[in-house]
């Protein structure tokens, strides 16, 4: 029982020095590793921990299972920005320089009709506002979106059919344009710009991993 005692009061403060995380995040933080470290015989902890990890996972869940375990809201695109920040302080305070989040083949996006384009955009540009703070004045900390997408996306069809996420990835100069005005490419190469021309980079892999870093 002491023992037990003392793993909570661990587990408690780890939580409370989690700096930027919301107090929903901490509390299923908090009943998640109770229940995996102390699993208790009069706590259904197993069914617990399935719907807080399901919550963690942004699912659908009941509010009032939830409220039973502190937590009040569900995470979505309202609550988006505090979820990054916390997952970011938790993955820092473990000892990670930070969060990274990858997106592959955005092109995809562009053989789905217009109702589920317009989704897909709206829902990639709230995770870039969350990740940069979204107008914040103090934006949350470690957290990198990295996102790979064909040139195409950068045409009509593409990020421009949804203006607010254009104006979050319009790039500056291109390779395509510097070539039309007669400018030599390499001067212009800015490897932590929001987008970054491949082709205009030409980087190698190591120097793709530096950009990573």
């Amino acid at each position: 029982e002491a023992i037990g005692r003392r793993i909570g009061t661990e587990i408690r403060e780890f939580a409370a020095g989690l700096v930027g995380a919301g107090q929903n995040f901490r509390s299923a933080l908090i009943r998640y590793w109770e229940n995996a470290a102390l699993i208790l015989d009069d706590r259904p902890w197993e069914e617990e921990n399935e719907m807080i990890l399901r919550w963690f996972s942004g699912e659908t869940v009941s509010l009032a299972v939830m409220r039973k375990l502190g937590v009040y809201s569900r995470i979505d695109k309202n609550t988006s920005k505090e979820a990054f920040r916390s997952m970011a302080a938790l993955v820092r305070a473990r000892g990670a320089s930070g969060l990274v989040i990858l997106i592959d083949e955005l092109e995809l996006i562009t053989f789905q009709n217009r109702r589920v384009q317009d989704a897909a955009y709206s829902t990639l540009r709230q995770l870039i506002d969350s990740a940069d703070g979204g107008g914040d004045t103090h934006p949350p900390e470690g957290i990198f979106v990295l996102g790979a997408a064909t040139p195409e996306m950068f045409e009509e069809e593409g990020f421009k059919k949804y203006p607010a996420l254009w104006d979050r990835v319009a790039p500056g100069l291109t390779g395509s344009l510097l070539r039309t005005l007669g400018l030599d490419e390499k001067p212009w190469i800015n490897p932590s710009a929001v987008v970054i021309d491949l082709d205009l980079a030409r980087l190698d892999q190591s120097a793709l991993g530096e950009i990573a870093r």
